[in-house]
Protein backbone atom coordinates (compact mmCIF):
# COMPACT_ATOMS: atom_id res chain seq x y z
CA UNK A 1 0.00 0.00 0.00
CA UNK A 2 1.20 3.66 -1.09
CA UNK A 3 0.60 6.47 0.97
CA UNK A 4 -1.80 7.63 -2.19
CA UNK A 5 -4.03 4.68 -1.35
CA UNK A 6 -3.98 5.49 2.18
CA UNK A 7 -5.54 8.86 1.51
CA UNK A 8 -7.87 7.59 -0.45
CA UNK A 9 -9.01 4.94 1.75
CA UNK A 10 -8.80 7.31 4.35
CA UNK A 11 -10.48 10.10 2.44
CA UNK A 12 -7.46 12.29 3.71
CA UNK A 13 -5.55 14.54 1.44
CA UNK A 14 -1.44 14.06 2.27
CA UNK A 15 -0.21 17.91 4.06
CA UNK A 16 3.23 19.40 3.48
CA UNK A 17 4.32 21.98 5.23
CA UNK A 18 7.80 24.04 5.39
CA UNK A 19 8.85 23.95 9.04
CA UNK A 20 11.93 26.04 8.61
CA UNK A 21 13.88 27.13 5.42
CA UNK A 22 15.21 23.48 4.00
CA UNK A 23 12.64 21.22 6.82
CA UNK A 24 9.97 20.21 5.19
CA UNK A 25 6.93 17.78 7.35
CA UNK A 26 4.04 15.82 5.90
CA UNK A 27 1.15 13.96 7.43
CA UNK A 28 -2.27 13.39 6.94
CA UNK A 29 -4.65 15.63 9.36
CA UNK A 30 -6.37 14.16 11.99
CA UNK A 31 -5.08 10.84 11.97
CA UNK A 32 -3.01 9.79 15.36
CA UNK A 33 -1.27 6.42 15.93
CA UNK A 34 -2.43 4.33 18.92
CA UNK A 35 0.64 3.86 21.07
CA UNK A 36 0.63 0.01 22.89
CA UNK A 37 -0.57 2.24 25.62
CA UNK A 38 -3.67 3.78 24.32
CA UNK A 39 -2.04 7.17 23.87
CA UNK A 40 -2.99 8.57 20.58
CA UNK A 41 0.25 10.17 19.03
CA UNK A 42 0.80 12.83 15.79
CA UNK A 43 3.00 11.56 13.63
CA UNK A 44 4.65 13.81 11.24
CA UNK A 45 7.41 12.26 8.87
CA UNK A 46 10.08 15.25 8.36
CA UNK A 47 12.62 15.79 5.68
CA UNK A 48 14.75 17.84 3.35
CA UNK A 49 12.27 18.27 0.78
CA UNK A 50 8.23 17.35 0.13
CA UNK A 51 9.67 13.71 -1.10
CA UNK A 52 11.57 13.02 1.97
CA UNK A 53 9.34 14.06 4.37
CA UNK A 54 7.04 11.88 2.57
CA UNK A 55 9.19 8.97 3.01
CA UNK A 56 9.71 9.63 6.50
CA UNK A 57 6.34 9.85 6.92
CA UNK A 58 5.38 6.11 5.44
CA UNK A 59 8.26 5.01 7.51
CA UNK A 60 6.75 6.05 10.65
CA UNK A 61 3.37 4.82 10.02
CA UNK A 62 3.93 1.26 8.77
CA UNK A 63 2.60 -1.22 11.00
CA UNK A 64 1.04 1.08 13.39
CA UNK A 65 -2.64 1.20 13.94
CA UNK A 66 -3.99 4.81 12.98
CA UNK A 67 -6.97 6.53 14.22
CA UNK A 68 -8.89 9.04 11.98
CA UNK A 69 -10.59 11.93 13.66
CA UNK A 70 -10.08 10.87 16.84
CA UNK A 71 -12.64 13.07 18.76
CA UNK A 72 -15.65 12.92 16.00
CA UNK A 73 -18.59 11.10 15.41
CA UNK A 74 -16.65 10.02 12.53
CA UNK A 75 -14.16 8.05 14.75
CA UNK A 76 -12.63 5.43 12.03
CA UNK A 77 -9.82 2.99 13.19
CA UNK A 78 -7.19 0.88 10.78
CA UNK A 79 -4.43 -1.49 11.39
CA UNK A 80 -1.62 -0.40 9.11
CA UNK A 81 0.85 -2.81 6.94
CA UNK A 82 4.22 -3.31 8.31
CA UNK A 83 5.45 -2.03 4.94
CA UNK A 84 4.17 0.99 4.07
CA UNK A 85 5.41 2.53 0.41
CA UNK A 86 6.12 6.67 0.30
Amino acid sequence: MTLTELGIIIEKELKYDRITAGKWSANFHRVEVRQDNGLLVSVFGQGENEEKARRDYAKRLAGQRIVIDAYLPSVREFPLPITLKN
